[in-house]
């Protein structure tokens, strides 16, 4: 068989993006909310006592799924660790086992065994054909199919891509030693994933992407051997993907919330927020203003206005009044002299 055309990339450093949330001073409540928006929960640790992985085949459709025949399990039992032969008939037919699993919610998802990155290396048979949960940064995404960089095989079908993952575990807990690699076959695209330079048209095979944090569920197959970016032999642990989410969907929240729609998220919530403080500071400006108007005492009558009111009373009105009050001089005085 043709081996597989899978090359270690992994020793690329991942830039890390950096946030800043800043605000004035007078918008102290606001500070917080933003802040709340825009925090993501660090990635649970990982326990680095070795933990039994059959406790999430109990029962329930992935343990019907992964439920072998004597045949298969004859198969799985004949693969060989730490060889260079990953091309092989056990890989195909636990390709078609992994594609038959289905999607998990956060409960589910958080259900399955993580194990230490070391106890894959030490205990391969342990984990062999068992689901399992893990985190990892995606740096080189690779596209092959039946015919192109795959066997054809009666496992599996002949229109199906399969997407090879060059990733990093990080090691648990930080610092205590380098990010080990592994060599994840992924039955699903990692579309989400946010491509370095122009996203590969459909018959290009391989691109880079931006060190890319997920969760990722798969079947664990098996310990390869391979060259490393650095030409040494190494180890790789082996892991059939199903499920690709982004990193810290299943620890707060059953929908995934990755932290750029995170920070859209907080910085909605500040522009809502301002937008509401100025209205009421502008509402309560004009009301005092209405009632300082209002309060005002009324304007003195100028001198001058009661002659110049008179100037529009009616001419003959005016005649009037005045033979009035001549007859009425008239007649005082001649009753005076009467």
């Amino acid at each position: 068989m043709t081996p597989l055309n899978i090359t270690d990339k992994t020793g690329k450093t991942g830039k890390k993006v950096r946030g800043v949330c800043a605000a004035a001073g007078w918008l102290p409540v606001l500070l917080a909310v933003f802040s709340a928006g825009c925090a993501v929960s660090p990635p649970a640790a990982t326990d680095a006592a070795p933990r039994e992985p059959g406790h999430a085949l109990e029962g329930g459709p992935l343990a019907e799924a992964l439920k072998l025949t004597e045949k298969e399990r004859q198969i799985l039992s004949a693969v060989v660790d730490r060889d260079r032969q990953l091309d092989e008939t056990g890989l195909y037919m636990m390709l078609a086992r992994t594609a038959k699993l289905p999607e998990l919610n956060a409960e589910q998802f958080k259900a399955l065994d993580q194990p230490d990155y070391a106890n894959l290396l030490q205990r391969p048979q342990h984990y062999r054909g068992r689901p399992i949960r893990l985190p990892a940064r995606i740096y080189t995404v690779k596209r092959i199919s039946p015919g192109h960089g795959l066997t054809p095989s009666m496992w599996w079908p002949p229109d199906r891509p399969v997407w090879i993952l060059d990733c990093l575990v990080p090691a648990e807990p930080p610092g205590r030693t380098a990010d080990q690699p592994i060599r994840v076959l992924s039955i699903v695209e990692p579309a989400f994933c946010q491509t370095s330079g122009q996203a590969p048209p459909e018959e290009q095979t391989s691109y880079n992407v931006q060190a890319e944090r997920v969760d990722l569920a798969g079947v664990f197959y098996k310990v390869y051997r391979d060259k490393d970016h650095q030409g040494d032999d190494r180890d790789f642990p082996v892991v059939l993907t199903w499920q690709l989410t982004p990193a810290g969907w299943d620890l707060a929240s059953p929908l995934p919330m990755p932290p750029k729609i995170m920070l859209i998220f907080g910085g909605v919530i500040l522009l809502a927020l301002v937008y509401i403080f100025l209205k009421l500071h502008t509402r309560k400006a004009r009301r005092i203003q209405a009632r300082t108007v209002g309060e005002s005492p009324p304007a003195a009558p100028r001198r001058g206005d009661e002659n110049d009111s008179s100037a529009n009373v009616d001419p003959l009105l005016r005649e009037a009044v005045r033979r009035y009050k001549e007859e009425s001089k008239n007649k005082d005085a001649a009753n005076r002299n009467g």
